[in-house]
């Protein structure tokens, strides 16, 4: 039976961690356990629908591999590094999936991202007001929103208020050294760096 193929296989590589009270490492254990059943269970069940290791949309090979490697070490050393490695390797996994999610977009990725609250998808859009009252048809809330945000043609705007506060005094520009960029630099992280937007 699959059950008893199953229990073979957990008990074949199954190892017992050794007692800690330290939260990261009880996080990094629990995590190889969850990985080790997955991967046992890949390799023992057949497959209903496509596979999805963890759940979550970032997850991806190089994921799966990190924990692979905390599950491995043998010395409190090997595994602290394999820990920081695992939770580096998560975070370029989250920033690269919404990365590619924004620069790829569409009106239906975007209404599916629309769903996700707190980590959690929800069934549901609320309805939205429009001339024909509320609805729940996409296409329907794309259209409000559009034209409720960008307007085809915008009225003018005065460049200048009678009631707009005196200008502020010109600020003279001091010249930045390169002594200073370089100590503003030298505490910043070396895992993240501005993209084309200027952010992170």
């Amino acid at each position: 039976m699959a059950k008893d193929d199953w229990i073979k296989r957990f008990k074949l590589d199954a190892h017992i961690p050794a007692p800690t009270t330290d939260p990261t490492e009880i996080e990094a254990e629990s995590t190889c356990l969850s990985s080790y059943i997955e991967d046992i269970s890949v390799a023992t069940f057949e497959q209903h629908k496509e596979y999805s290791p963890r759940g979550a949309r970032w997850w991806n090979d190089n994921c799966q591999q990190a924990i692979r490697g905390v599950r491995d070490t043998n010395t409190s050393e090997e595994k602290k590094a394999a820990q920081k490695n695992l939770r580096s390797t998560i975070r370029t996994a989250k920033r690269d999936w919404a990365n590619n999610l924004l620069h790829n977009a569409t009106t239906d990725s975007l209404w599916k991202a629309a769903c996700w609250r707190h980590g959690r998808c929800q069934r549901n859009i609320p309805a939205l007001s429009t001339e024909d009252g509320l609805s729940n048809d996409k296409e329907n809330m794309t259209s409000v929103l559009r034209s409720r945000f960008f307007k085809d043609n915008p009225p003018p705007v005065d460049r200048a208020f009678s009631d707009d506060p005196d200008p502020l005094p010109q600020r003279h520009f001091h010249p930045i050294l390169d002594t200073e960029i370089a100590d503003a630099l030298k505490d910043t992280s070396n895992t993240s760096a501005p993209r084309k937007s200027g952010h992170g």
